[in-house]
């Protein structure tokens, strides 16, 4: 089986979008989207950007439904994009916080900047399933659906996008990170969550319920990063609690990660990050600065084996087992 893992990419600012040509020529079987499907902001008013970073608070309910739709639109028609989710492979999809509501959001956040009000949450988790089902059906060349009315939107529950589908040996988990995320609680240890103790628990029971390779998909990266893991209890807790033959990917960061053991000593548990799929930096002349295009990640299964690859703009980078 070839699990192939990205995230980051941005029809606004790349409508081709090669990388997923790229993939395709893998022949994978399984396609990961690990967050920012769709970019609601990014850049910085004072260098011209035409959606700086926090914007979307200040919309209304009508145009954050509106930009937001219009986004995920935009991403369906990107041809190369649908020849991909439509080639007959399974899809699993998470999100992060440029298709969650804005740069750094929190679904159960206090801090101003942060906070996502319910009735944002509500209108993108329906604008968010909208997309996904879009992807699952559509056939290639279909007009993307039209917006859900404002009122269908608000009706939806204040629920997360979490999922869990397994095929052949393995078992995928898609994490949502931001509907029950909490602010750092800049302690040592952290006393906040980032993915609400519910869902943690059911993480947990379902790794461990399933006796082969488990595969986690995670918009945020586990450490190095300001919304890293590590900044919440769930960091220790996954550690501690997860069984072996755990793979978690992850994203966010617009860069890739080589595979990374975080318990060499005990059950192992891989972290491997795929970020910046087409997501162009803030500059023509510098279109790496502050984004990446052309990365993901591959994992080939086989007969409990895990082997996994890295792919740049310039082409493979890398090959690693994963010994369990």
């Amino acid at each position: 089986m070839k699990i192939a893992f990205t995230s980051c990419f941005d029809a606004e600012d790349d409508l081709v979008q090669v990388v997923w040509d790229r993939i395709a020529e893998q022949g994978p079987d399984v396609l990961l989207l690990l967050g920012d499907s769709i970019y609601m902001d990014f850049g910085i008013k004072l260098l011209g950007a035409d959606r700086p970073l926090g914007r979307p608070r200040k919309f209304s309910l009508e145009k954050f439904a509106a930009v937001m739709h219009g986004l995920y639109a935009r991403q369906w028609g990107v041809a190369s994009f649908q020849r991909l989710v439509r080639s007959g492979l399974r899809l699993g999809m998470t999100w992060d916080d440029h298709d969650f509501a804005w740069n750094n959001s929190r679904g159960a956040g206090q801090q101003d900047d942060f906070a996502v009000p319910q009735e944002k949450r509500r209108i993108s988790r329906g604008l968010f399933l909208q997309f996904r089902h879009a992807l699952e059906t559509l056939a290639s060349g279909s007009p993307y659906p039209a917006c859900p009315p404002l009122p269908e939107l608000l009706a939806q529950p204040d629920a997360g996008i979490q999922s869990l589908f397994d095929v052949g040996e393995v078992r995928f988990i898609m994490l949502d990170g931001r509907s029950f995320r909490q602010d750092p609680s800049h302690t040592d240890p952290p006393i906040s969550s980032m993915h609400g103790a519910s869902q943690m628990t059911w993480l947990i029971d379902q790794l461990k319920a399933w006796p082969g390779i488990k595969v986690v998909g995670a918009g945020s990266v586990m450490s190095g990063a300001d919304e890293a893991w590590e900044a919440y209890m769930d960091y220790a807790r996954i550690l501690d609690e997860a069984p072996n033959r755990v793979i978690v990917l992850t994203g966010d960061i617009h860069h890739n990660r080589r595979p990374r053991d975080r318990r060499p000593l005990g059950a192992h548990l891989y972290e491997i990050t795929a970020s910046g799929a087409a997501r162009p930096g803030l500059f023509d002349r510098n279109p790496r600065f502050l984004g990446a295009s052309g990365n993901f990640g591959l994992l080939v299964v086989e007969h409990g084996q895990v082997e996994a690859r890295l792919f740049e703009a310039g082409g493979y980078s890398g090959t690693w087992r994963l010994d369990f």
